[in-house]
């Protein structure tokens, strides 16, 4: 099940309510991405997720509360990976990355679990931001993910619709935000993601256990 849902920068009314009715619903991970939000903001924001679910996070930001939450990981963004290799905040805790140059995939970076490459469509969120000529060049975008030290997870423009085109080029997931979020009713668009993710063969071996 390697469907990861990132968070909206901006909290949404009910955002809480619907985040564990997705996770009830079996999904397996959830990025907490926040930016510009407080530290004791992101403290808040946790204590609203049932604690059954909280090992399904990863943090972007204040990774100290990865610990004091017994979360599942946590994230950098191209700027603030270690220039040393990698290694893991404890045994259970998963470390991933976020890269928009293919190329990077090659760099072995150390105990990493699996890295974003992205945008890989036209964003959803964000309008204007699209595919660069590598990533766009679907041919060689292809070799560089079947050629990655790690599980690729596809972010950018991703739906359900696409995912199994996604796995044809051997991303190991998807990253869903704006599929989601800007959406009358999350929890049927989850559902719906859900559902094909089912059916779709993935590549790499990425395996969110619940």
């Amino acid at each position: 099940m390697p469907i990861v849902l990132i968070t909206p920068p901006v909290t949404l009314p009910s955002e809480h309510l619907f985040l564990n009715a997705m996770l009830n619903l079996g999904l397996p991970k959830v990025h907490l991405r926040k930016p510009g939000q407080s530290l004791e903001a992101h403290d808040a924001y946790i204590q609203h997720i049932s604690p059954e679910y909280r090992n399904r996070i990863t943090l972007h930001d204040f990774h100290e509360l990865s610990q004091k939450f017994c979360l599942g990981g946590v994230y950098y963004r191209e700027r603030q990976i270690p220039g040393d290799l990698i290694t893991a905040p404890s045994p259970t805790q998963t470390v991933s990355l976020g890269f928009h140059n293919p190329e990077d995939l090659l760099v072995d970076r150390g105990d990493v679990g699996y890295c974003f490459l992205s945008p890989i469509y036209e964003s959803i969120s964000k309008t204007g931001y699209g595919p660069g000529a590598k990533i766009a060049n679907r041919e060689v975008l292809s070799q560089f993910v079947s050629k990655s030290r790690y599980p690729v997870v596809a972010l950018g423009g991703a739906t359900p619709s696409v995912f199994s085109e996604l796995a044809e080029m051997g991303f190991a997931g998807a990253a869903l935000l704006g599929s989601i979020w800007n959406v009358e009713n999350p929890l049927a668009a989850m559902e719906e993601a859900l559902e094909e993710d089912a059916k779709t063969s993935w590549k790499g071996k990425l395996n969110f256990s619940l």
